[in-house]
């Protein structure tokens, strides 16, 4: 009886399955344990850091992004044409007027730089971690009411604001004379929190207020666009720049580009530090696959003495290599996703061991999990293939096994 080239496939897997459980000495067995085990830790270990980061990568897009113009015009045409234009558009969620300039908040217990932010009652609604914190009548009588401002809890409460409170927001404004502060009084409507810098540093005041003429001298003035996805204000910008050449136009990229950028790097980073994590424990496969080599080498001879040609020899420790890397794939991101799912209970259970927690200091209260799809495949084929190509040594040696020496 003699086997054919590439074998049957059952066979092969027979064959190799049974190398891999049956017959090896404890510390062959061992080491093959210790390869899978190591795998799985790097693999979850990766799927667990790769997931938080997204989440709080996205949940910082969803703080800050949803607070901010997506897409500026400052010197645009009616408000009514630029609705016109962008009337089909389904990536607009809204269009309305707004004011921006720097300034400072001051009151009777100091001073305190702030951003101000003008809008209407429709822009109100657009930006809805404020609008979903405060209460509705609170939003009505925001609207209603021209000198109400509405302020991040923690700045007021450094200030020492409550709801009804007059306070001044200072300009700085410069013209043919010089530079001069303008000092406007506003009465606090009611505070918000997000849970992001937005807390600390944005007034939100309404444009009836003052007139259009002391905005634009106070300020930037313009139209603003909401999208539904912030990531196409671009492509946006760009559709606007060609029907309005005239027009100055900014995205929230200008400002915080760098910032989402930044934290992109830092999450390659970390992905790719890991993933040498992984690849350097796919090296116990080598380590176990040669001793498994070493352990059955007169099972090796038998089958080449029986007409066994050098692929299927090679197939058996490559299907070795993929099972390896598919239970420790399996068993890691099963792990990871697990531990993702449930961090914010481990953290729970060590704050009320060690009286500490991970996010104290921090905007968020737990801690945020993304898992993206895309982000699990690379890490699971990667690993694979990584585990394959170490069975490859293992592999070469078994087929350059000489049979007669092994045999007498």
């Amino acid at each position: 009886m003699s086997l054919r080239e590439g074998g049957d496939l059952w066979l092969t897997c027979f064959i190799a399955f049974r190398f891999l459980t049956r017959g090896q000495n404890r510390f062959a067995l061992l080491v093959t344990w210790l390869s899978i085990t190591g795998l799985s830790l790097g693999v979850a270990l990766l799927t667990l850091v790769v997931s938080v980061m997204s989440g709080f990568d996205q949940e910082l897009r969803q703080r800050l992004l949803e607070m901010v113009p997506h897409v500026r015009m400052l010197k645009p045409q009616e408000k009514d044409r630029v609705s016109e234009f962008l009337v089909d558009d389904e990536r607009v969620s809204s269009i309305h007027k707004y004011f921006l300039a720097s300034g400072a908040l001051r009151s009777a217990s100091g001073v305190r730089p702030i951003q101000i932010y003008g809008i209407d009652g429709e822009g109100l609604s657009k930006i809805s971690p404020v609008f979903e914190e405060i209460a509705p009548l609170k939003a009505q009588e925001f609207r209603t009411t021209p000198n109400g401002v509405l302020l991040g809890a923690p700045i007021a409460e450094l200030l020492g604001l409550r709801v009804g409170d007059l306070s001044k927001l200072v300009v700085v404004v410069s013209d043919s004379k010089g530079i001069k502060p303008e000092i406007l009084n506003y009465r606090l409507v009611d505070t918000f929190e997000v849970g992001g810098d937005p807390d600390y540093g944005l007034a939100l005041v309404n444009l009836d207020s003052q007139t259009s003429s002391r905005w634009e001298r106070l300020g930037e003035t313009g139209i603003e666009i909401k999208l539904h996805d912030p990531a196409q204000a671009l492509q946006m910008s760009l559709l606007l720049e060609t029907e309005f050449p005239d027009a100055q136009l900014h995205t929230w990229t200008d400002i915080y580009g760098q910032l989402f950028d930044a934290i992109r790097l830092e999450k390659s980073m970390m992905f790719l530090l890991l993933l040498l994590v992984v690849l350097i424990a796919t090296f116990n496969v080598v380590s176990g696959q040669l001793m498994l080599v070493s352990n059955k080498s007169a099972g090796i001879a038998v089958l080449a003495s029986m007409g066994a040609r050098a692929t299927l020899i090679q197939f058996i420790f490559l299907i070795q290599g993929a099972a390896i890397g598919f239970f420790g794939v399996g068993i890691g991101m099963s792990l990871g996703v697990f531990l993702g799912l449930n961090i914010n209970l481990v953290l729970d259970l060590l704050h009320e061991i060690s009286g500490l927690h991970l996010l104290d200091g921090s905007f968020f209260v737990e801690v945020p999990i993304t898992i993206h799809m895309e982000d699990m495949l690379v890490i699971g084929l990667v690993t694979f293939v990584a585990c394959i190509l170490s069975s490859w040594i293992p592999a070469r040696r078994a087929v350059r096994l000489n049979p007669k020496l092994l045999l007498h």
